[in-house]
């Protein structure tokens, strides 16, 4: 990594630590079946993994959610004819700071729970999780731990089916309702 990269990142995890220290504290006790509003984070470079983003998409939809998505491209993008918001590097400044509308509206938008639905976590993806409005972050398992307050470990596993498995298990068993014995 230049040296150039390494300032950068040094600067990001600044402007990240004073972005957390100016928000409230997160309600992150929602259980999982009374989520209605769900933000998708993902990378949308791969066709397989978007194809397997979108299916859980509409699965959730399914279940009476209302999902938004925001893909990732790694690439120019010539065409906007996705069913979907994207972003690219360019979107950001040169603090890693988002600046564009729709990556702004989509880390304002109030949504109940964000699922990173991604297996690795860049910086653009951590920038986002982190300055989002949503009650509920969950992520991959990686050292950035003030982006999530949940984080799935699926142990190396590049799987997005695997992964979207282990986080509706997590979700299912964090904020279970038990009733008084």
């Amino acid at each position: 990594m230049s040296v150039f990269n390494n300032i950068r990142l040094s600067f990001q995890r600044r402007a990240l630590r004073q972005l957390l220290e100016r928000q409230p504290p997160r309600d992150g006790h929602i259980h999982y079946d009374e989520t209605r509003h769900i933000g998708l984070l993902f990378n949308a470079s791969k066709l397989d993994e978007r194809e397997k983003v979108l299916q859980f998409a509409e699965r959730l939809r399914q279940q009476g959610k209302k999902v938004n998505l925001l893909g990732f491209f790694d690439h120019p993008v010539e065409s906007s004819d996705f069913l979907f918001a994207i972003y690219t590097e360019k979107d950001f400044d040169w603090m890693l700071r988002p600046k564009s509308e729709p990556v702004q509206k989509f880390v304002n938008e109030p949504f109940d729970l964000l699922i990173h639905a991604d297996t690795d976590c860049d910086m653009y993806a951590a920038s986002i999780a982190a300055a989002s409005k949503a009650k509920l972050r969950v992520g991959p398992y990686t050292g950035r731990t003030e982006c999530y307050e949940l984080m799935a470990d699926i142990s190396g596993s590049h799987d997005l089916t695997y992964y979207f498995k282990q986080v509706e298990f997590l979700l299912q068993k964090t904020n279970a309702r038990h009733e008084a014995a």
